[in-house]
């Protein structure tokens, strides 16, 4: 990525974070973290790796009998430099059978997630650095 990043470029990252998602890719969604990236997850005590994350995602919603839907909100984009910057939204978020454990299975449905992924440029492309996850309590 020679040139600054762009609000666009964000939101075309997002896009693709989701597209994955919705694909079951794990390989597509873990290419999409950087080498030292971090996330922070809805129910999670500490952070974890990103590409761990992306594997534990695969590992509880990417099995052949996993249901999800997502409903995005509108991206928010801060340009914090000429290679680095934040998107924050929310989104809906529903699923069936998701797996918590071996053999153990679990449906969830959250009104309303929050997300805040900053992206930075890493070898050439734009990758997330950091993900936060939230559910408001209450």
């Amino acid at each position: 990525m020679a040139k600054a990043v762009t609000a666009e470029d964000v939101h075309q990252s997002v896009r693709r974070y989701w597209d994955a998602f919705r694909a079951k890719s794990e390989q597509r969604l873990r290419e999409l973290y950087g080498r030292s990236s971090t996330t922070f997850e809805v129910g999670g005590l500490r952070t974890e790796p990103g590409k761990l994350g992306a594997a534990r995602r695969a590992r509880e919603y990417f099995h052949r009998e996993a249901q999800f839907d997502v409903q995005l909100g509108a991206v928010e984009v801060t340009l914090l430099s000429e290679t680095t910057a934040v998107a924050s939204y929310t989104f809906k978020f529903q699923a069936k059978q998701r797996r918590t454990a071996p053999g153990k299975m679990q449906d969830e449905s959250f009104d309303v997630v929050r997300a805040t992924q900053v992206f930075g440029v890493e070898d050439g492309d734009l990758r997330i650095m950091h993900e936060h996850f939230s559910a408001p309590v209450g």
